[in-house]
């Protein structure tokens, strides 16, 4: 009997579970959430068919219908900024069997969309810098560890920054939930935010005294190309081609199984990239007597690609130290940033030390440390002689100027080896080669246009916004054709996300691209200033989209620059500007408008062009050509009011163009008075 007893009461457990409402809010909406204030708020998710559908908040209240399906989206009406509030989720069904979701300490405020690729992506908690291997003691004078401690100092008990992350997924089946929550922006959780975001978000949260809602969704690496939907790819004929290339791939199912790595040797191969064996040992290159004053300047630390001495392939870098002779006939250590990607090492003719062989990629970042023993060091000239391989992407002597030296080892005593080096190339295989597959069905590839539309972007749609900041542009700049195609590119994507919200032309805010690479005053083949030229035409072809520059914070020997507050406060001015109306707060640097020609000189006009000055007192940066569009250094630049007039003493004909600031690392000097740069610009087209 009392078998039995448990056997219907455990039928009559089964039977409620079976028949209780099941009701699932869309995964974005958790504890802690922040909801968009002053616009219809959309809460969405799924529940029996045909259910009624009851979402509060505060009092206020708004009901709906789920569909055939079960789905359900119903809007709040406009809410101001406030909370915290219990927002509550009620389902109902024909036969009067309800179930109720409920998400606490929700505030309402002003949702971001932090996206992009790594410099978005870069944490506050983060250290990716070319040191981010010396011990702790030696990092705390660092720009990043500075801010990233200031940050957490300062973390209020009310948190009224908060944050969500869309983990990194790639995947070809459109996604509608992620797993993720959103978190108070306290000691605890800071370090797992954006840090670009961070300082944004805490800039906008103290001007305005709202709440502020980060949605990060960012991917190291990626091209505008992987964020845009399969509709937008194909209503731009830039883009079009690209998902007929994925289409075709992919009908060939003996491509699914590749790997990233199959497909990368594949290339390699293809392209015959393997290294064809060292020669230049065989022709004396290593031995300290042998002359290379024929060879032509390299500048180390420094790309020898962006130097324009050769492409992909092999070359060879000599440098001659004097060294002090109570150092003769000691241990030395002999210390060179991360080669790009194997080297082979030579002092005095004997091989010191060798990282990478084959098709290995690891090491491009990795500093080199190599012993020379007593015997070696047997003179006070000293020559090192270096055989640098890179088959793919770039090729250089990565790293930091200190990393790049020479070390007495009883002492620690150093000589710097930082500047001009003697080069020649062993083979050239030219290129550079850039393998990078928008394939691999199976391999979770982010390269591939429209796949973190679909695996990212698209479970955040349509939760409520106030705008974007966007911080990418660096994957599109491999050439001059692409980065201006970028103007197209990028405006399609803004298109396109407005598109999918359906909440109008809401602001979408970029940051123009820092400085990078070797300093060069000018350069007629660099493509970034090409992309920051399209970055700033966007924001002419679309209404709402602004610009914050990061021209004068890069670092020529790091494509992740550390100052990111600063990156984040000017996010932060050009947003309080433009979309929070503060007129007192200037958005932006000198941006250059219109120009004319007066005689052997050129006027130029600027926007945002109160209190000019030449930091430093100097002109830098500005280039004129006359009407054989050769441009040449204007040394002859004034500061009239708010225009500049520029010429040089030099040009053999009357000007006709200037350019400011073009190159990859520019030396532009040109500020307003909010001591903001001026973007880069040409006045030819």
């Amino acid at each position: 009997m009392k078998k039995l007893q448990i056997l219907f009461a455990s039928l009559l457990a089964f039977s409620a579970l079976a028949f209780a409402l099941e009701l699932e809010l869309a995964w974005i909406f958790t504890d802690h959430a922040v909801l968009q204030r002053d616009l219809s708020i959309p809460v969405w998710g799924n529940t029996v068919p045909n259910a009624t559908i009851t979402v509060e908040i505060n009092g206020v209240v708004a009901c709906t219908h789920s569909s055939r399906t079960g789905e359900f989206l119903v809007r709040l009406p406009k809410l101001p900024a406030g909370g915290p509030y219990v927002l509550t989720v009620t389902a109902k069904d024909a036969q009067g069997t309800t179930a109720t979701v409920s998400c606490q300490d929700v505030m309402v405020g002003d949702v971001w969309i932090a996206g992009g690729q790594s410099n978005m992506q870069y944490l506050l908690g983060s250290d990716w810098s070319t040191d981010s291997k010396l011990p702790l003691e030696q990092k705390a004078h660092k720009v990043n560890v500075i801010q990233r401690n200031e940050y957490l100092a300062n973390c209020t008990p009310e948190a009224t920054i908060r944050a969500i992350s869309v983990p990194q997924k790639a995947s070809f089946a459109p996604e509608d939930k992620v797993y993720a929550v959103w978190n108070l922006m306290d000691k605890q959780h800071a370090d797992a935010l954006s840090a670009v975001a961070a300082w944004f978000g805490r800039d906008i949260q103290l001007a305005t005294g709202v709440p502020v809602g980060i949605i990060s969704c960012n991917w190291g690496g990626t091209r505008a190309e992987s964020w845009m939907s399969r509709a937008a790819l194909l209503g731009n004929d830039k883009t079009n081609y690209k998902v007929a290339e994925r289409d075709d791939y992919f009908y060939q199912v003996e491509n699914s199984m590749l790997t990233e790595e199959q497909e990368k040797l594949n290339y390699i191969e293809a392209n015959h990239l393997a290294d064809p064996g060292n020669k230049g040992v065989e022709q004396g290159w290593a031995k300290s007597d042998f002359d290379d004053t024929a060879w032509v300047d390299f500048e180390v630390p420094g790309s020898w690609m962006a130097q324009k001495i050769m492409g992909n392939g092999a070359l060879w870098a000599r440098k001659t130290i004097q060294i002090p002779e109570n150092w003769v006939g000691k241990e030395l250590v002999l210390k060179l940033g991360g080669i790009d990607k194997h080297d082979i090492t030579y002092v005095n003719g004997t091989e010191v030390g060798r990282t990478g062989k084959g098709y290995e990629e690891q090491y491009w970042d990795t500093p080199r440390e190599y012993p020379i023993p007593a015997a070696v060091n047997n003179s006070t000239n000293l020559v090192i002689a270096v055989r640098a391989f890179s088959f793919l992407y770039d090729g250089s002597f990565n790293g930091a100027n200190p990393f790049y030296c020479l070390v007495l080892k009883e002492t620690g005593e150093r000589i710097p080896l930082v500047g001009n080096w003697k080069a020649k190339p062993e083979v050239d295989f030219g290129g550079p080669f850039r393998f990078n597959s928008p394939k691999r069905l199976n391999g979770n590839n982010p390269h591939t246009p429209g796949i973190l539309f679909d695996s990212m972007l698209r479970p955040i749609i349509p939760y409520g916004i106030r705008g974007a900041i966007w911080y990418q542009g660096e994957a599109n700049a491999s050439g001059r054709e692409e980065a201006i195609a970028y103007r197209s590119v990028l405006a399609s994507m803004i298109k396109d996300w407005r598109y999918q919200w359906a909440q109008g032309d809401f602001p979408f805010v970029q940051v123009q691209l820092a400085a990078y690479t070797q300093a060069v005053p000018y350069s007629d083949f660099q493509s970034w200033p090409f992309l920051r030229e399209s970055q700033l035409k966007i924001c002419e072809d679309l209404p709402n989209v602004y610009l914050a520059t990061a021209i004068d914070i890069g670092e020529a020997y790091d494509i992740h620059p550390q100052n990111k507050k600063e990156v984040g406060r000017r996010l932060a001015e050009t947003v309080l500007h433009h979309v929070y109306g503060k007129q007192d707060v200037v958005p932006f640097g000198p941006i250059y408008k219109e120009c004319t020609i007066e005689g052997n000189s050129i006027r130029i006009s600027f926007t945002n062009a109160k209190g000019l000055y030449f930091k430093d007192g100097t002109a830098k940066g500005f280039y004129i050509a006359g009407r054989d569009m050769k441009f040449v250094f204007a040394d002859d630049v004034t500061i009239d009011g708010e225009t500049i007039v520029v010429k040089a003493r030099g040009l053999a004909t009357p000007p006709v163009a200037v350019r400011y600031a073009w190159s990859n690392n520019p030396d532009g000097s040109l500020y307003n008075g909010a001591d903001l740069p001026a973007s880069s610009f040409r006045t030819d087209k």
